[in-house]
């Protein structure tokens, strides 16, 4: 059973229960720059992420820095946004990032000095490389997650994901069709108990959009045909792995 939507906020020290029930909400779209239908590995735009709720949703940066010695990750500090601040820990907002390769959060408040990871003095100097995607706690207003920088220049990313549940993102800023998503030995099978998953919030329903991988492709569950869905721009999904640990494959869709 997919565990209660906390209704208010846990301790930081703890991560939000994955996944859990989403409020019904209607469907707001990304504004994002112009990015000359992304074809050159230098064009470079931003994206805004509606958060139309207080409490928990799944956010990621599509985006990589325009320079610098770490070039294919985001600096947590330039996440922005429409975002509380404050320097208790309790009435900041709050990112809850699962780094690739671990199953626990790292977590992080607004301070008045920027993100700072719990029980720490400084800001963090955290990097969050493609395909991240976290939690964001909204305290005491809505709005957006804005990031800018520069379009993914690599052909593909690499993400690994464990057993059970792992949140992971569209990398790039434009929509990402789901039969696009490959990995290293996936689990196709025309079982749903045997077959690898994906799990797409849908604010629409207050729940989620599952899609079941079979031989022919991703196919939405209870319908026949492979699907022509997307994964929006800035946003994350929860990977359901039946066995070993594997690694998913994002192939640039520019």
């Amino acid at each position: 059973a997919t565990p209660p939507c906390p209704q208010t906020p846990p301790s930081p020290n703890l991560p939000p229960p994955p996944p859990f029930p989403l409020p019904h909400l209607p469907h707001t779209p990304h504004q994002n720059a112009p990015l000359f239908a992304a074809v050159e590995s230098d064009v470079v735009g931003y994206t805004r992420t509606p958060i139309a709720q207080l409490g928990f949703d799944i956010v990621s940066v599509p985006f990589v820095p325009l320079d610098g010695e770490n070039s294919q990750a985001v600096h947590i500090q330039d996440i922005k946004g429409t975002l509380s601040q404050n320097d208790s820990e309790f009435r900041a907002d709050r990112l809850y990032v699962s780094y690739p390769g671990s199953v626990d959060y790292v977590v992080y408040h607004y301070k008045s000095q920027g993100w700072t990871e719990v029980g720490a003095d400084k800001p963090a100097d955290d990097l969050i490389p493609p395909g991240t995607a976290f939690f964001i706690y909204k305290m005491m207003n809505t709005g957006e997650i804005s990031v800018s920088g520069k379009v993914l220049d690599a052909p593909s990313v690499e993400v690994p994901v464990s057993t059970g549940l792992t949140l992971v993102a569209n990398p790039y800023p434009t929509e990402l069709p789901i039969n696009s998503i490959t990995g290293e030995n996936l689990n196709a099978h025309s079982s749903n108990i045997r077959a690898d998953k994906i799990m797409v919030p849908d604010y629409s329903s207050a729940g989620y959009i599952t899609y079941v991988l079979r031989p022919e492709g991703w196919v939405k569950d209870g319908e026949t045909e492979p699907t022509k869905d997307t994964i929006d721009i800035g946003k994350g999904f929860f990977f359901s792995r039946m066995f070993s640990p594997t690694k998913l494959i994002f192939t640039r869709p520019y």
